[in-house]
């Protein structure tokens, strides 16, 4: 009965790692000014480039081709700037040598394997891990699908992408499954968890 208590106890302490001790809407520590936006130079058509308007023609349109400016003040150019030459890869033998892999789950500190006592005695086996970094983590239970087990989460890549993520991560063999011995048996599932 110990034991029992103990590992709901170790799963409840598991689970409120995840709780936030910040409010969920702060107040900022400062707020920042940004200088107000001023107009810059504009480009502008000398005065003799064009000639004076006209009424509207019978279309309704005031413009006529022979109106239109065909020089224009490159003073000042808002033109972008050229794009920038296209580099040679390196080849193999010129490329520094960089490791690219991620360490597996399976590899990581922080990970482990854990026995834990259902109410009939069965030992249901699970494997723990930790994110790097500060805790507490938030944290996710994975069960597998019925004929599975808690390895497909590593086979898979979940844990290793939970683990990138910050997540701490249990995943658990249920009965008759994986390590876990015993019957298979759903009705009995909460009770394990």
């Amino acid at each position: 009965m110990f034991k029992k208590r103990f590992i709901i106890i170790l799963l409840a302490a598991f689970l409120l790692t995840a709780c936030k001790t910040t409010p969920n809407n702060p107040t900022p520590d400062h707020t920042e000014s940004y200088p107000a936006a001023t107009a810059g130079p504009l480009a502008t058509l000398p005065s003799d480039s064009y000639p004076a308007a006209t009424a509207a023609d019978e279309t309704g349109s005031n413009v006529n081709v022979e109106s239109v400016p065909t020089e224009v003040s490159t003073e000042p150019t808002l033109t972008p700037p050229p794009p920038p030459e296209p580099e040679e890869e390196p080849t193999e033998a010129e490329a520094p040598a960089v490791d690219t892999a991620v360490e597996p789950a399976a590899n990581q500190p922080g990970m482990g394997t854990v026995a834990i006592e259902a109410g009939d005695g069965l030992q249901i086996q699970a494997t723990y891990a930790f994110p790097g970094g500060v805790a507490p983590y938030p944290g996710v239970i994975l069960l597998h699908m019925l004929g599975s087990n808690r390895a497909i989460w590593q086979e898979t890549g979940v844990m290793d992408a939970l683990l990138r993520n910050g997540y701490a991560v249990m995943a658990v063999d249920m009965r008759g499954h994986g390590e876990t011995g015993g019957e298979q048996d759903w009705a009995l599932v909460p009770d394990d968890m």
